[in-house]
């Protein structure tokens, strides 16, 4: 919509927080001159602490080998998150923090508002924060089967999150130039990727919980970290 003469596509606000918080992501979070906490999305201290997993659906092929599971997410992204939240906490509502505490690291001063209601919660931080829902669910597979994101897969983050930027500031300082063509397109981009990584996420559990057949051949690997 416009409001005060600037101009946003559908889908760019829907998003917008995934590329305003990806700025966490990268630099981490200092506390006494040392990064303490690193963000759910380009996780690159993850080879460092062990993670040398792999994922069993490469990013660009869930939609060739999950296509159920592409199509749920590319039509109901926030539905698709909620229900991987849930999935991925064992259905246990008492686990849940907003962005399961991966997003800011300050997660325990909400609990005051979501313990008392938390479906409600995830539904509103899958609507307003889409991006960040879909992460930290990505995050909490990481460290339960302690996998890795490919480089592909940080480039395609790192990517989403610059054409994100650049679209918001020719927006905000020259509206109008992006034609409608061009933001129509560029949301397609967007719910394409995340449909990837949601069907990546989802087929990971059914693959390692649920007895779903490899895509890969590669052998059921046990949870490492509960």
């Amino acid at each position: 919509g416009k409001e005060g003469g600037v101009h946003f596509s559908r889908t760019e606000s829907f998003f917008f927080s995934y590329s305003w918080f990806v700025k966490w992501s990268i630099g981490g979070v200092k506390r006494k001159g040392r990064v303490k906490w690193r963000g759910p999305m380009v996780r690159k201290d993850l080879e460092e602490r062990g993670y040398h997993g792999k994922w069993d659906v490469h990013i660009c092929a869930t939609c060739c080998k999950t296509p159920l599971n592409w199509l749920l997410s590319f039509c109901c992204p926030c539905c698709m998150a909620c229900y991987q939240r849930y999935t991925f906490m064992d259905g246990d509502w008492s686990r849940y923090q907003c962005c399961q505490n991966y997003v800011c690291g300050i997660g325990e001063c909400c609990d005051c508002c979501t313990k008392h209601c938390p479906p409600i919660c995830l539904c509103i931080e899958a609507i307003v924060c889409l991006w960040c829902t879909i992460f930290s669910n990505r995050a909490m597979l990481q460290d339960r089967y302690q996998i890795a994101n490919t480089k592909l897969e940080q480039c395609m983050i790192l990517f989403l999150c610059c054409c994100s930027w650049i679209i918001c500031l020719i927006n905000c300082f020259c509206s109008g130039l992006i034609p409608d063509e061009v933001e129509c397109l560029l949301d397609c981009i967007y719910l394409m990727c995340q449909a990837c990584f949601q069907s990546q996420q989802l087929h990971e559990w059914e693959f390692r919980e649920e007895g779903a057949r490899s895509c890969s051949g590669q052998p059921r690997a046990k949870q490492m970290q509960p």
